[in-house]
């Protein structure tokens, strides 16, 4: 195989995973042994899956996929140290805990507010720019390995989480790679994150790194033209061409309608939306319109169905 047409796709979410996430990682990996490229795959290992749907497995049949440890972030590793100081003191002893823990007096509250700002500003350093962070260093040292004894030179990372689309930037440091960064979603959100994980520290350096990926990636790809446009504004310096958009489509192979099966679902017009609302998407106007619809009879509750999947 030419050393031009092997591609490593690195991508947190991956089968069997599944979050909705695994599927775009799935199908572009699935079709591109169909336009020549001979694509390689590292993700993490099946043990650190919490959800699992081994359907999606048939779409990666025959890849070569490389799994990967994930280590927990630093501070995991004192949550899960403090857990086990505070089991071994007294697990459950209610009354040890009212004698060490009395009502909050005004002072205390004061100082409860600063030692949450300290929390803060820890999470947001040492989960920085997520919680996949542990997923780095382990994902780096594998790809740079790939890299090197595969003669591989594109590099296609998948995100969120972040964490990916950091891997890249990394490695198109530390290799001559040609990365190619995939935004499933916008890149760095702060509407998405938690006050409790965000500092001004945090804030600023998403930002530096997120201008750093967009001139290290040869192509960026975006799932809607909106935020493509979004990101050519955003960076007016860069080639505008180098922000590209592939719209989620779906495989033709997943659907297998006969004539029964035909006859047998259309009774019901269904609707589904799979994923997050987030970043101005909302379902109301939607919503609204059926309502009014079904209020002025122009169709029957019996002839509809909406269904939402994912953290709506």
């Amino acid at each position: 195989m030419n050393r031009d047409k092997k591609i490593l796709f690195i991508c947190y979410h991956f089968p069997p995973d599944a979050a909705v996430g695994s599927v775009r990682p799935a199908k572009f990996v699935k079709y591109l042994k169909g336009f020549g490229w001979d694509p390689y795959v590292i993700t993490v290992k099946e043990k650190y899956i919490t959800e699992k749907d081994s359907d999606r497995l048939k779409d990666v049949e025959g890849k070569r996929v490389i799994r990967t440890h994930l280590w927990p972030t630093i501070l995991q590793i004192g949550m899960r140290l403090r857990d086990k100081i505070k089991s071994f003191i007294n697990p459950k002893n209610t009354d040890y805990q009212k004698k060490q823990y009395p009502a909050i007096n005004s002072d205390q509250k004061r100082q409860e507010g600063y030692a949450e700002k300290v929390k803060r500003y820890l999470n947001s350093i040492f989960e920085f720019p997520d919680k996949q962070i542990g997923w780095l260093i382990p994902c780096l040292w594998k790809s740079y390995w790939v890299i090197k004894k595969e003669g591989i030179n594109t590099v296609i990372t998948s995100s969120p989480p972040g964490t990916v689309a950091l891997i890249g930037l990394f490695l198109s440091w530390v290799t001559d790679i040609k990365l190619i960064t995939d935004l499933r979603d916008p890149l760095f959100i702060k509407a998405l994150k938690s006050d409790d994980c965000r500092s001004l520290l945090s804030d600023r350096a998403e930002k530096w790194l997120e201008k750093g990926i967009m001139e290290k990636s040869s192509r960026v790809i975006t799932t809607t033209e909106h935020y493509a446009r979004f990101l050519r504004k955003s960076y007016s310096f860069l080639p505008q061409e180098r922000f590209v958009t592939i719209w989620n489509g779906y495989d033709a192979e997943d659907f297998s309608f006969s004539e029964n099966s035909r006859n047998r679902n259309n009774k019901k017009l269904t609707f589904t939306y799979l994923g997050t609302f987030y970043y101005g998407r909302t379902p109301k106007e939607f919503l609204t319109a059926v309502n009014e619809l079904l209020k002025e009879g122009v169709i029957e509750k019996s002839e509809i169905a909406i269904k939402f999947g994912g953290g709506v």
